[in-house]
């Protein structure tokens, strides 16, 4: 019932006959459509954002104390077999971990297990970080200290596409 298979599909069949030939340069909006499973630890150190609010809007000056502010990324890979090497990167002082899930993935199935929902295994991934992480604050244990979670859902215009389906595979929505 499930399909497996890459979002990008659609967008490779139809620009077929552009990518395959001999003088391809591929353009951004192929970039965009691209996929590259990340495996291990992917560490990006330098990732720098100019003029980040840091502070409260004062409404009485009108004015916002900003900041450039330098971030260190790291991608855990999110298949199955990645997920033991997680626990080393959310145990450490994170300031901010962001969880992204796919919007298409009501109809899709995991990589490793075509029979799971892959939308139903993002939701209990993301239910369990969160769990972890709570309850190791609680208990004092290093980590988290005033971790901030951020979930980000893309791919919403595939959703769009697709939305006629969800009750099919999620029926009490």
């Amino acid at each position: 019932e499930f399909k497996y298979g890459r979002d990008n599909g659609k967008y490779l069949i139809s620009n077929s006959h552009r990518i395959l030939d001999d003088e391809f340069e591929p353009t951004f909006a192929d970039l965009l459509h691209c996929h590259v499973r990340s495996t291990g630890l992917m560490f990006e150190n330098h990732i720098q954002c100019k003029a980040l609010p840091v502070d409260a809007y004062d409404r009485d000056t009108h004015t916002q104390c900003k900041q450039d502010i330098v971030f260190k990324l790291v991608d855990v890979g999110g298949h199955r077999n990645e997920r033991k090497k997680w626990q080393h990167v959310l145990s450490q002082d994170n300031d901010v971990i962001v969880f992204i899930a796919s919007a298409t993935a009501f109809c899709q199935c995991l990589f490793e297990d075509f029979k799971a929902n892959a939308m139903q295994e993002s939701l209990e991934v993301w239910t369990e970080i969160v769990s972890d992480a709570r309850y190791n604050h609680r208990h004092g244990q290093s980590g988290v200290h005033d971790t901030q979670f951020v979930l980000v859902i893309n791919k919403i215009d595939l959703f769009y596409e697709r939305y006629g389906e969800f009750k099919r595979y999620f029926p009490d929505y």
